[in-house]
């Protein structure tokens, strides 16, 4: 299936010197799969901010990273083996380039990455645009299969049949759009008042 990468590529060994990083971009029972992994022998756990919406600057909702952590905690990983990737993300363009950056800190480290099996081509596909080769051959992505549905059975399914619709939309669009432009940034009258040098109380 055009969706999914090739799953005979093996993954990164895991070794007792903590160099095998798990990052959960997505996927059913992340957490749970993440979870085996550092039983098996990886060494930590990774997370990416992202981009605080309105919900978490009013402080309705927790960031997702913070959902994400305390998920793990309640699977009985360590503190200490979940580690946080800092940039306020707002989509996967920006999460490879955090990656990138992490890779680049942690030269002997390598990365199996968590996501939805229908999206691990197009994530593969932005993974190979942003980073360098020798970055991208130290990542792995691992597509988690729904348990309600999969490669072979999706169409039996309506919420089946709309994830693979939604995963080749965005597919197509990584392929011939590309990453999108990034929003406006909001306009801060104060602060444009301060690049111009405009003292309210003095006029000027």
């Amino acid at each position: 299936m055009l969706l999914l990468v090739d799953r005979s590529e093996p993954a990164p060994s895991a070794d007792i010197g903590g160099r095998h990083a798990i990052l959960i971009l997505g996927g059913d029972r992340r957490h749970d799969r993440a979870a085996e992994l550092l039983r098996d022998g990886a060494g930590m756990v990774l997370l990416i901010e992202a981009a605080p919406t309105r919900l978490v600057e009013l402080g309705v909702l927790s960031p997702p990273h913070e959902l994400g952590r305390q998920q793990l905690l309640q699977r009985g990983v360590p503190e200490s083996r979940i580690h946080l990737i800092e940039g306020a993300a707002r989509d996967d363009w920006q999460r490879a380039r955090l990656l990138g950056r992490w890779l680049r800190q942690h030269r002997a480290a390598r990365v199996t990455v968590l996501c939805d099996c229908f999206e691990t081509r197009r994530l593969q596909h932005v993974l190979a645009c942003v980073l360098p080769e020798p970055l991208y051959r130290r990542v792995v992505v691992r597509g988690l299969a729904d348990r309600r549905y999969d490669e072979t059975n999706w169409w039996k399914s309506r919420t089946g049949f709309k994830s693979l619709f939604n995963s080749t939309l965005n597919l197509i669009y990584a392929r011939w759009i590309g990453e999108d432009q990034p929003p406006p940034v909001p306009w801060n009258p104060d602060e444009f008042e301060k690049s111009l040098g405009v003292n309210r109380n003095r006029g000027v």
